[in-house]
């Protein structure tokens, strides 16, 4: 984790942040255990927009977009 930014109320008990994060990025197939997509090797930085809702003092998370970096 990078960082965390722009926390936002969006309504009663829901808010979003931006989460920054360098991560490696791929799919493996459940059945040959072979990558699929994307690089076992490579790391790679995100942006993602997280919307959270909470009750009760647990949180889960609604939604997440991402962007282009």
């Amino acid at each position: 984790m990078d960082g965390i930014t722009r926390y936002k109320e969006v309504k009663d008990n829901q808010f979003e942040v931006d989460l920054y994060f360098v991560a490696i990025d791929y799919l493996v197939s459940v059945n040959s255990g072979q990558t699929i997509a994307g690089n076992t090797q490579e790391r790679r930085a995100f942006k993602q927009r997280w919307t959270f809702s909470g009750q009760k003092g647990a949180l889960r998370v609604e939604k997440m977009k991402e962007f282009k970096i």
